[in-house]
């Protein structure tokens, strides 16, 4: 018995917040952004698995393809927020948020 996977992959946009440095009086003002992640999707027997390219524990799986990007794109909001909240976190009082730019 041969079993056939299907592999897709899918971009990812996902809203969050970016810091900027020009902000009223030295402080940091956050504005909206969009990012771009990239999800790898497969069919495995009755279910849809998949996971962020980009970003290591997150991962999902469901039953259709369209169930498996709504729980993807939460689960990545979810992980970004909790790994920024843990950074502010261990960043205690004295510190400075700074735009890292890839290109």
């Amino acid at each position: 018995m041969t079993i056939c996977m299907v592999l897709n992959q899918a971009r990812f946009e996902y809203r969050t917040l970016e810091v900027c440095t020009s902000g009223v009086d030295g402080k940091p003002e956050r504005k909206e952004q969009t990012l771009e992640y990239t999800a790898i999707v497969k069919r495995r027997g009755e279910w849809w698995i998949g996971w962020i390219e980009e970003v290591p524990g997150v991962n999902c799986q469901e039953r259709t393809h369209e169930a498996l990007r709504e729980s993807l794109a939460e689960t990545l909001s979810e992980a970004l927020e909790f790994n920024r909240c843990e950074a502010l976190a261990a960043a205690g009082d004295d510190y400075q948020e700074e735009k890292v730019v890839i290109k």
